[in-house]
């Protein structure tokens, strides 16, 4: 089974681990910072996934391949290269609210 799926959030798409991915310093649960699909010159496509420690200032890049359907919906996607802000809540719809505070202390809401 692949690890990443492509999950709809308000009529558009993102990438997202199936499972939850966990920080290797802080044991927090990673959250998607932002992801960009590329077409390689090799001529494969694929996708960049930031996942971030919301605990620290830590993150990490995942190289995803991706089918061309996956990388035209992702691609023309409206989350395509944003980082995430105000889309977390959508994405995740459970966050822990001492998350939720740090992450507006640090200016994303």
């Amino acid at each position: 089974m692949r690890f990443w799926e492509i999950k709809r959030v308000n009529n558009d798409y993102v990438i997202l681990p199936r499972e939850p991915l966990y920080s290797p310093f802080t044991s927090e649960p990673l959250l998607l910072h932002d992801f960009r699909c590329y077409r390689a010159s090799q001529g494969f496509l694929h996708c960049d996934v930031h996942m971030k420690d919301p605990a620290t200032d830590w993150w990490t890049t995942f190289g995803v391949p991706v089918s061309r359907e996956e990388y035209e919906s992702l691609s023309s996607s409206r989350y395509h290269g944003r980082i995430l802000i105000g889309e977390l809540r959508q994405i995740y719809p459970i966050l822990d609210k001492r998350i939720e505070e740090r992450l507006r202390r640090w200016g994303y809401w």
